[in-house]
C-alpha cells in the first residue's frame, strides 16, 4: 500500500518534471524570439506546451499555493495574453524571460525541498563563501558539527537543524539574484529596523512565523528596481 509520504514524493517529482519541461521550452522560445525582428508564426506551439507544462506543474501541488506558484501562474497567463494581444516582439520576449526567472525561482525552491542534505548543504557552503565558522553560527551549531556535515560524514540531521539549513538556502535562492555572496551574508546579519532592530538571521530564532517574515523581507528587497 502507498503511504501518503510517498504520493507526496511522487507528486513533488511529477512537478519538478513539468517545471523543467516548461523552462526547456521557455529557453527555446526565447532563442527563436531572439533571431527575428517579429514574432514567429511557430511561437504559438510554444506558447501553449509552456502553458500546458506550467499548469501540469501546478496541478501537481499536493497543498496551498505559495507565493511562488502564484507568480509562476500570473507569468504563464501574461506570456499567452501578450502572444495574443499583438503580438509584439518585445512585449512577447518580456514576458518570456519573466516566465523564465518565475520558472528558474520555482526548480529552485524545488531544489531545496528536495535534494539531498548533503548536496543541499555543499551548494549553501560554496554558494554563501563565508568560513566555516560564520556558517555556524547562522545555523546556530557547533564548527564541529558544521565540519562532520561537509566532510559528508553524517546521516539525517535532527529537523531543527535540517529546517535551519533550508530556510537559510531559500533565503539565499532570493538574495544571490541581487547580492554579492558578502552582501547577503551582510544582509542577513546586520539588524533590520523592519524587525525590531535585530539580524534576520536572530529573528529566525524568535517564532515559528519568523521565517515567512524574513523570506518577505527578502523578496521585497529583489522586487526593488535597481539603481
Amino acid at each position: 500500500m502507498t503511504s501518503g509520504t510517498d504520493i507526496l514524493t511522487v507528486r513533488a517529482s511529477a512537478q519538478t518534471g513539468f517545471l523543467r519541461e516548461a523552462l526547456e521550452l521557455a529557453d527555446r522560445l526565447a532563442e527563436i524570439l531572439g533571431q527575428g525582428r517579429s514574432v514567429p508564426d511557430g511561437a504559438k506551439k510554444l506558447v501553449v506546451e509552456i502553458r500546458d507544462a506550467v499548469r501540469s506543474a501546478l496541478d501537481e501541488h499536493s497543498g496551498r499555493w505559495s507565493s511562488r506558484d502564484t507568480a509562476l501562474f500570473s507569468a504563464v497567463e501574461d506570456l499567452e495574453r501578450q502572444y495574443l494581444v499583438g503580438p509584439s516582439l518585445r512585449d512577447v520576449s518580456l514576458s518570456c524571460n519573466g516566465l523564465r526567472t518565475a520558472l528558474d525561482d520555482a526548480l529552485a525552491d524545488r531544489y531545496v525541498d528536495e535534494a539531498p542534505f548533503e548536496d543541499l548543504f555543499e551548494w549553501l557552503y560554496k554558494t554563501l563563501q563565508v568560513s566555516q565558522t560564520d556558517l555556524a553560527k547562522m545555523i546556530d551549531v557547533s564548527d564541529e558539527t558544521i565540519a562532520r556535515w561537509l566532510s559528508g560524514r553524517t546521516g539525517k540531521p535532527e529537523p531543527a537543524n535540517l529546517m535551519r539549513v533550508q530556510q537559510l538556502a531559500y533565503l539565499i535562492q532570493q538574495l544571490r539574484h541581487i547580492l554579492t555572496p558578502l552582501g547577503a551574508f551582510n544582509w542577513l546579519t546586520a539588524p533590520k529596523k523592519s524587525l525590531g532592530e535585530i539580524s534576520p538571521i536572530e529573528y529566525l530564532r524568535t517564532s515559528p512565523e519568523a521565517f515567512g517574515v524574513v523570506a518577505e523581507l527578502a523578496a521585497s528587497l529583489r522586487a526593488q528596481p535597481s539603481t
